[in-house]
C-alpha cells in the first residue's frame, strides 16, 4: 500500500511545487492578488511584489499569468543576475524575437529592436508585460535599464508594463540614491507576509480537504506547533507536514502528534542545524584576532590603573577648593520649567496609526455605534482615497451592513454583491454571501437565497458563518420563512 492510499488521499496534500489548485486566499495573498489585477488592467507602468522565500510569490504569479487576456504578451525572466545587455537579450528571447532573426549584441541595437517590436504590438492592440522573478539579484545598472525601458511610450499610452518580484532586500536595493528615479516610478508596492496562527490552521485543513481529506487525525496542539516551527511560511508548513506524514506512515499510524511534528522539523532542518553547530573556517580565524584585542584592552586598563589613577589623584589635590557655605537655600535647586532643566528625553509617543487604517476604523466605529450616515460618508471617503487597500473589502462589507441595519435591502444587497464580485476570496466574502441570502429572503426570493447558502457551504466550508448558513438552510428546506427572524 502506497503513501496516499494509506491515508486515503486522492493527491499529495503538501507537495512543495506551486499548484494553483491549492491556492489558499489568506488576507495578505488576496490583497496582493487584487493589486496585481488592478496593475494589469490600469495604465500604471511599474509594480513591485516582495515577500520572504516560500511565502507564495511564484504561486501568485502563476495565477495572475494564467488568467491574463489573450491580447497580452509576457516576457518572464527567472534568472535575473544579468547585466543590462544580457537582460535585454533574455527579454527579447522570451518574447520569441530570436526565432525570426538573430539578435544583435550591442545594447543600443537591442533597445532599437525592442522599441520597434513594442510599436508593432500597439498597432495590433496588444499589451506587453515584463515580469522579473527573484529581482533582488538584478545589478543596479540592470534595474536602471528597466526604468529606461519604461520610458518607451506613445503620446497616449505606455508601451509596456514591468513587474518586479523578489525578496525583501529588493525594497532596500531600490531605496539606494542611484535608483531613486526607479523608486519614484513604482506606484504599486505590495508585501506578502507569513500566515497568522489562525491562517496556518485554516491553510492545513484546506490542503487536507483539497487532497481528499483522508483518514488522518490531528492531535491536540499539532497545528499550533506547526505554526511555531514554520513561522507561518507556506513552504515550510508543507515541508514539515509532508515529512510528518511520511514518519506517521513508517510508524503505521493515522494520527499526527506534536512528537512527530518536532521530529519532522528536525529532519527537514538537519542541514541548517548542522551548519549552526559547526564553526566555519572564517569564524575560526576570528578567534585569535579576538584574543589579541582582548589582551590589548586588558593591558590598557592595567596601565590606567597603575599610572592614570595616580595622576587623577594629584590633579584633584592641586585643584581642591574649599567647600561652599552651607545654607538652606544653597542646597535647594530652583525649580525651573521642565523644558529648561530636564536632560532626560520625554517618553516616546506611540506611533500614530496609518492614516488609511485610522480612517477605516473611524467609519467602522460610527456604523457600529448607530451613526449610519456619518459612517457611510467616512467609509466611502476611505474607498475613494484607498481603492486598493487591503481593508477595501471590509469597507464595502460594512457599507452593506449599514443599509442592512436600516432594512434597506436593495442597497445592502448591492454592496454585498460588490464584495463578492471584487473580492471573492476576501475574508468578508462568506459573510457578504450569508447577508445577501437574508436580503433575498426579505424580498421573498427563496430560491436565490437557497442558491447563495448552498454556494457558501461549497466555497467557504471553513468559515465561521457556516453553522448559521446550515441552520438557515434547514429552515428553508420546508419552503417557509416563518422562523427567519430567529435564525438570522
Amino acid at each position: 500500500m502506497g503513501y496516499k492510499e494509506f491515508f486515503g488521499f486522492q493527491d499529495d496534500p503538501f507537495r512543495l511545487t506551486p499548484d494553483t489548485e491549492y491556492f489558499f486566499p489568506s488576507h495578505a495573498h488576496q490583497g496582493v492578488l487584487e493589486a496585481l489585477k488592478y496593475f494589469f488592467s490600469s495604465q500604471e507602468g511599474f509594480a513591485l511584489i516582495v515577500g520572504e522565500a516560500g511565502t507564495g510569490k511564484t504561486l501568485l504569479l502563476r495565477i495572475i499569468l494564467k488568467n491574463l487576456p489573450p491580447d497580452t504578451e509576457v516576457a518572464l525572466v527567472l534568472s535575473p543576475n544579468l547585466n543590462p545587455t544580457e537582460l535585454l537579450t533574455a527579454i527579447l528571447r522570451d518574447l520569441g524575437l530570436e526565432k525570426d532573426q538573430e539578435l544583435p549584441r550591442e545594447k543600443d541595437q537591442l533597445i532599437k529592436l525592442f522599441n520597434q517590436y513594442l510599436l508593432e504590438r500597439v498597432q495590433d492592440k496588444k499589451k506587453v508585460i515584463i515580469v522579473i522573478d527573484e529581482a533582488q539579484n538584478l545589478p543596479a545598472e540592470s534595474l536602471e535599464q528597466l526604468r529606461l525601458l519604461s520610458n518607451l511610450e506613445t503620446e497616449k499610452e505606455k508601451l509596456l508594463k514591468i513587474l518586479l518580484v523578489g525578496q525583501p532586500e529588493l525594497l532596500e536595493k531600490i531605496k539606494d540614491r542611484k535608483l531613486r528615479q526607479l523608486d519614484q516610478r513604482i506606484t504599486i508596492k505590495e508585501e506578502l507576509h507569513p500566515f497568522s496562527q489562525r491562517e496556518t490552521e485554516e491553510y492545513v485543513l484546506f490542503r487536507l480537504s483539497r487532497a481528499g481529506k483522508g483518514n488522518i487525525s490531528l492531535g491536540k496542539g499539532v497545528l499550533k506547533e506547526v505554526h511555531r516551527l514554520s513561522g507561518g511560511i507556506p513552504r515550510k508548513i508543507n515541508a514539515i507536514l509532508s515529512r510528518a506524514l511520511l514518519l506517521a506512515y513508517a510508524e503505521d499510524t493515522h494520527s499526527l502528534n506534536r512528537r512527530l511534528i518536532k521530529k519532522a522539523y528536525q529532519s527537514v532542518s538537519m542541514e541548517e542545524t548542522k551548519k549552526g553547530k559547526n564553526l566555519s573556517f572564517s569564524k575560526i580565524l576570528l578567534i585569535p584576532v579576538f584574543l589579541v584585542l582582548l589582551a590589548l584592552v586588558f593591558f590598557f586598563f592595567l596601565y590606567y590603573y597603575t599610572h592614570g589613577f595616580k595622576l587623577l589623584s594629584l590633579n584633584r589635590a592641586l585643584h581642591k577648593s574649599p567647600p561652599p557655605r552651607s545654607s538652606p537655600a544653597s542646597h535647594r535647586k530652583e525649580k525651573l520649567p521642565y523644558s529648561a532643566t530636564s536632560t532626560r528625553s520625554s517618553p516616546r509617543k506611540a506611533r500614530s496609526k496609518d492614516l488609511s487604517q485610522a480612517l477605516y476604523e473611524k467609519g467602522l466605529k460610527l456604523v457600529r455605534s448607530g451613526h449610519m450616515e456619518e459612517g457611510r460618508k467616512v467609509l466611502k471617503k476611505f474607498l475613494n482615497l484607498y481603492p486598493h487597500h487591503t481593508l477595501a473589502d471590509n469597507a464595502l462589507y460594512w457599507l452593506g451592513e449599514s443599509y442592512f441595519y436600516q432594512k434597506d435591502w436593495r442597497k445592502a444587497k448591492e454592496y454585498f454583491s460588490q464584495v463578492l464580485k471584487t473580492y471573492p476570496r476576501g475574508n468578508k466574502a462568506p459573510y457578504a454571501l450569508y447577508k445577501r441570502a437574508i436580503t433575498f429572503l426579505r424580498e421573498n426570493e427563496l430560491d436565490r437565497a437557497r442558491a447563495d447558502l448552498y454556494l457558501l457551504l461549497k466555497e467557504y466550508p471553513h468559515s465561521r458563518v457556516v453553522q448559521k448558513a446550515q441552520k438557515l438552510l434547514g429552515t428553508l428546506e420546508g419552503g417557509t420563512s416563518s422562523h427567519i427572524e430567529e435564525v438570522s
